[in-house]
């Protein structure tokens, strides 16, 4: 439909709301989706508006909006698209209450959000146990944090997004340090800048360097023991 044309906006204003112009081409997409009664596509629009407001810290809006994309999915019949839908629409609430400080209550919307993203992708996966795995960090369990960053991993590396498991290695590497596991840190992190080299990112290999930089200043690799020369 004509309102898919606006697709590839998504992902940017979820970045970066530093300019107004990304939020502009939203509203207009979400006006065309409800004039040609794309219902999932509105709800998707309108999520990734309100994802953009709280960002911009306008909680009021940002939580009407997501009101609107819940109305939205609930006229969406497309075969298939429910569970998707649903995922969506449950990160960004969690969002929403996590910045007004509702953790407990985000923590809850993300376990749901997990329930649906078990049955509908990988990626999806990926994403809601880097959410949780964040939360439960902040929630002062680092060890259940890591937890969740592995099955973050696992989903990544099962789905063969290498974008994907370069991150959740960061992750990985986040955690261990902060549970000074730091040989396991450091093979997290060496791991993530193979796959950020072998996919060429380098904005992340960027990133990964200037990590590795900073942690070799407080830690030293173990040197691999030789093997024995044979007599």
């Amino acid at each position: 439909m004509t309102s898919r044309i606006f697709l590839p906006i998504i992902g940017i204003a979820m970045e970066s709301t530093a300019s107004r112009e990304p939020l502009e081409i939203l509203k207009r997409a979400l006006r065309i989706a409800k004039d040609v009664r794309d219902f999932r596509f509105a709800g998707d629009v309108a999520v990734s508006i309100g994802i953009a407001l709280i960002r911009e810290k306008n909680l009021r809006l940002a939580k009407r909006m997501l009101s609107m994309a819940r109305k939205f999915y609930t006229n969406d019949h497309h075969p298939g698209s429910l569970e998707h839908s649903r995922v969506r629409l449950l990160e960004a609430e969690a969002i929403w209450a996590w910045e007004q400080g509702q953790l407990l209550r985000a923590r809850a919307l993300l376990h749901r959000a997990r329930v649906y993203a078990l049955k509908t992708s990988p990626q999806l996966l990926f994403r809601v146990d880097i959410s949780l795995s964040n939360l439960i960090e902040r929630l002062g369990k680092p060890d259940a944090a890591l937890d969740y960053a592995r099955e973050a991993y696992n989903a990544a590396a099962g789905g063969g997004y290498n974008y994907d498991r370069a991150h959740g290695l960061l992750r990985l590497y986040e955690l261990y340090r902060a549970l000074k596991k730091m040989d396991d840190a450091y093979l997290a992190l060496e791991a993530a800048l193979v796959i950020a080299q072998r996919i060429r990112d380098t904005r992340l290999i960027d990133r990964i360097l200037r990590e590795r930089k900073a942690f070799l200043k407080i830690y030293q690799p173990k040197k691999k023991k030789k093997k024995a020369a044979k007599k």
